[in-house]
């Protein structure tokens, strides 16, 4: 039986202190400290469900009028990314009254996607450099 899985895109990801931590040990820490992934799935998880019965459903079609069927989630996982894109950059978890949310760097503007390290305004939390975000992916397996 297939497994969704949400993970990231394992990169060096700079950590401010002039060391290197990974894509991997951030999310981990994020999940650890905020469970920013699960309460994605927990917030989602009809969007979730809707996505991947879609592309099934795409995917028999496209089976039955004799086109090639190599994946048959892979519509619906892109479409999750996209979705877990978009709770990020509407601070979507920010209105869940989740203990540390905002966190201090979004409420301080601190961004290094700056050259001066501030955004103009309050940013969504969990987007400083985009890394994360950017490096997200949903997958299925066996």
């Amino acid at each position: 039986m297939p497994v969704l899985v949400l993970g990231v895109i394992d990169v060096p990801y700079d950590d401010r202190g002039g060391g290197t931590v990974t894509t991997s040990q951030v999310a981990q820490f994020l999940e650890n400290k905020y469970h920013v992934m699960g309460t994605f799935v927990e917030v989602h998880k009809a969007d979730i469900e809707r996505r991947l019965i879609d592309s099934v459903n795409g995917a028999l079609e496209d089976l039955f009028s004799g086109a090639p069927v190599r994946d048959p989630y892979a519509e619906g996982v892109q479409g999750i990314k996209q979705d877990f894109s978009r709770f990020l950059y509407t601070a979507e978890m920010e209105k869940l009254g989740i203990a540390g949310v905002p966190t201090g760097a979004a409420l301080k503007r601190r961004s290094l996607r700056f050259k001066d390290k501030k955004a103009k305004k309050v940013r969504p939390s969990f987007i400083d450099t985009s890394t994360y975000e950017l490096s997200f992916r949903a997958w299925t397996k066996e």
